[in-house]
C-alpha cells in the first residue's frame, strides 16, 4: 500500500490467481444518490445435496482438529450459487450497489469491478479492519452471531459462552499485535453490534500514532484476524485450505478508500461475485470444539440472505 489515493482490494491469501489491487482514484464523489429506477435483477437459489454434503465434510475435518487440541477455533466458509433469471448488466449491478446502500445504512458497501478474469464484487460488510481516526487508528473485534430478532440478544448476559469464547479470541488476537506496535491503546467494552439482520459482539480499539506505525504495517500485523481465519492463525489458515473446496478470492480478505489524508479498510464480508448468468454467495462461520453443525449451518444461511434478499426486491 502507498500513500496514492486510490482504492484498495486484496485477498484472503495473495497468490498469482488473486492478485493485491491499488485502483487509482481518478475520481471522487461525494453526495447524497436517489434509490435507481432500475429494478434489482431477480435470481433463483440453485440448491443441492452437494451443497450441504460439501460443508459438512469440511466441518467435520475441522471438529477433528479442534477436539484433538490442535487449534482454538477455524472459521469455516462456504458458498451458495443464484441463477440470474435474465442476464446480468451493468445497469442491475449498479441498482444493486444502490439497494444495498438503501438497505444496509450501518454497513460499508462497495462495488469493485475489476478486468477478467478477476469479476466484479458487490460486499456490504460491518467489520473494520483498520482506518485512520484522529491521532492514530481504529480497528474493531467482531464476532458472534444472533439474528436479530431474537430481542434478548441485545443484552450482553445473554449471548452463550460459545459465543463470548468466539469474539474473545478476536479481541485477544488484536490487543496482543497492537500492543507490540503501541503502549498506548485504548479498549472499549464488549457491546452487542447490529449489521443488518444479524447482532455481533463487539470490541474497539483505538491506538494512538506513532512514526513507525502505519496503515499499511497494522492491516500487515492483523490480516487475516481470527475472524475470518482462526486460532493460532496460520495453522487455522492451512487447515482451511485443506477443508474448504471452494476459492475464497477476496471475500475475506480486505478493501477500502486510502488517501494521504485518510483510509478506511473493511474486511471483505456478505460478499457476492456477480457473473453475467449468476452470483456466487459467500458466508463463514467460527467454530469451536463444542460448535454444533446444524447451528453453524443456520448462521451461513442467515448471513448469506444480506446479499440474497438483494435479488428478491
Amino acid at each position: 500500500m502507498t500513500a496514492a489515493d486510490g482504492y484498495v482490494f486484496a485477498p484472503f491469501t495473495l497468490s498469482e490467481q488473486n492478485p493485491f489491487w491499488l485502483i487509482p482514484a481518478d475520481e471522487k464523489i461525494r453526495h447524497k444518490v436517489e434509490i435507481p429506477v432500475t429494478q434489482s435483477p431477480k435470481a433463483e437459489r440453485c440448491e443441492g445435496d452437494t451443497e450441504i454434503k460439501s460443508y459438512a465434510r469440511a466441518f467435520a475435518q475441522c471438529k477433528e482438529m479442534l477436539s484433538d487440541g490442535h487449534l482454538e477455533k477455524i472459521v469455516l466458509s462456504r458458498t451458495a450459487t443464484l441463477r440470474m433469471c435474465t442476464p446480468l448488466t451493468a445497469a442491475h449491478r449498479h441498482a444493486l450497489f444502490l439497494e444495498s446502500c438503501h438497505r444496509y445504512p450501518h454497513s460499508f458497501v462497495s462495488l469493485v469491478e475489476l478486468p477478467a478474469p478477476y469479476g466484479t464484487w458487490l460486499m456490504a460488510t460491518p467489520e473494520v479492519l483498520v482506518e485512520t481516526v484522529t491521532k492514530g487508528f481504529h480497528t474493531m473485534a467482531l464476532a458472534g452471531t444472533s439474528p436479530v430478532s431474537d430481542e434478548s440478544k441485545l443484552l450482553l448476559e445473554n449471548w452463550s459462552p460459545k459465543n463470548r469464547r468466539e469474539q474473545a479470541c478476536v479481541a485477544d488476537y488484536i490487543r496482543k499485535h497492537l500492543t507490540a506496535l503501541s503502549t498506548e491503546v485504548r479498549e472499549s467494552a464488549v457491546y452487542v453490534r447490529r449489521a443488518a439482520s444479524l447482532l455481533h459482539l463487539c470490541t474497539d480499539f483505538h491506538l494512538t500514532s506513532s512514526g513507525e506505525t502505519t496503515l499499511a504495517s497494522l492491516a500487515a500485523a492483523l490480516h487475516p484476524t481470527p475472524a475470518v481465519c482462526g486460532t493460532p492463525v496460520e495453522e487455522a489458515r492451512r487447515v482451511i485450505a485443506q477443508a474448504e473446496t471452494h476459492d475464497r478470492a477476496y471475500y475475506s480478505g480486505f478493501s477500502g478508500p486510502v488517501s494521504q489524508d485518510e483510509a478506511h479498510l473493511y474486511v471483505n464480508l456478505r460478499c457476492a461475485h456477480l457473473f453475467p448468468t449468476h452470483a456466487t454467495l459467500y458466508a463463514g462461520g467460527g467454530l469451536l470444539h463444542e460448535s454444533d453443525f446444524d447451528a453453524e449451518w443456520r448462521e451461513t444461511e442467515r448471513k448469506l440472505t444480506t446479499m440474497a434478499d438483494l435479488f428478491r426486491a
